[in-house]
């Protein structure tokens, strides 16, 4: 189908069709109404993407994302999508696969027309220059999740206070010496949630060091390789704290493999309180996030953007977070 098709079937001029989705005036209100009725009725897209202010909703809204597989973003994905359907939207999922050129590439696709609406989960990856960029082409609503930029609405959790709530509860039960394996550096949640483990252990009269740091980036096999950095030390922690829950259990399965007991000769504590396919017995204690209720809030905000009943102000809205006990911490063994 083409412009010519939606100008006949409207019994319009071709260059009226293109007034009516470039947004442009000069067209009587009842003549736009039935153009727009006659787009929507044939499922019409322009095959350039390329809408005006006046541009007739397609029904979809983006969503962006690092990996399916990770049950973190699998979670708000799902509380997203429930939200968005209720809504009479229809979610479309955009897997980057840890590539910030992939990832941008669907930026700038989503934000060409194809969607009506975008959710983002973790714009870090982007870089500066690419945040800057996609909010100053920005051609539809946004929310993002897990960040905190002020010119744009926002979902997340305080990433300070959950570095510092698993630095507590270690130095609360004894242990002198701590180790972390930190998340992808390049992601502000990382850096915020190691920033707070250290204030903690500061508050708490104990050392930091460098060499009880192993750089991550939120995969199995990161935590597997910073366990075993951790263990390799000639004074090696009596407890690990990892930036999420995947890497606890690959530094975890590590343990296993070398004959290191869990909580016996290690304590372990994660981040984000999934349930997943490796979880083991005891189970691990973690910094629980509301990872649904991210994803359905974010909905509920860019929803009552599109539909017109709301959310036009920036909103930032942060959820709380809690320690959730498991086995995988005891008290230092002398």
């Amino acid at each position: 189908m083409t412009i010519q098709d939606i100008a006949n079937m409207a019994q319009v001029s071709k260059a009226t069709v293109s007034r009516v989705i470039n947004g442009k005036p000069g067209v009587r209100e009842e003549i736009r109404d039935r153009v727009k009725a006659v787009i929507r009725e044939a499922g019409w897209r322009p095959a350039s993407g390329m809408w005006g202010s006046s541009r007739i909703p397609s029904g979809f809204v983006g969503i962006i994302v690092e990996g399916v597989r990770n049950p973190f973003y699998h979670d708000i994905i799902s509380g997203a999508s429930d939200v968005l359907k209720e809504k009479g939207f229809n979610p479309v999922i955009f897997s980057s696969n840890n590539s910030p050129e992939t990832r941008q590439k669907g930026l700038d696709y989503f934000l060409s027309g194809a969607v009506d609406g975008i959710i983002m989960i973790e714009s870090d990856l982007l870089g500066r220059e690419g945040i800057d960029k996609a909010l100053k082409n920005l051609s539809c609503p946004m929310v993002l999740i897990e960040d905190d930029k002020k010119d744009i609405s926002s979902i997340s959790v305080d990433n300070l206070q959950v570095g510092k709530k698993a630095g507590e509860y270690l130095a609360s039960m004894g242990h002198k010496i701590i180790g972390h394996i930190t998340g992808n550096y390049n992601f502000e949640v990382s850096r915020s949630r190691y920033l707070g483990f250290v204030q903690a252990l500061m508050e708490a009269g104990l050392e930091t060091d460098d060499k009880h740091l192993a750089y991550g980036d939120f995969s199995w096999e990161s935590g597997y390789e910073g366990m075993r950095q951790l263990m390799s030390l000639e004074s090696r922690p009596t407890a690990v704290y990892a930036a999420n829950d995947i890497m606890a259990y690959g530094a975890w399965q590590y343990a296993e493999d070398n004959g290191i007991r869990i909580p016996e000769d290690v304590s372990l504590i994660g981040t984000d309180g999934l349930t997943l396919i490796y979880e083991r017995s005891p189970k691990l204690t973690t910094i629980c996030h509301p990872c649904r209720e991210m994803g359905e809030k974010a909905a509920q905000i860019l929803a009552a953007k599109l539909l017109h009943t709301g959310g036009e102000e920036v909103q930032h809205i942060v959820l709380e977070t809690y320690l959730r006990e498991g086995g995988s911490c005891t008290p230092p063994h002398s």
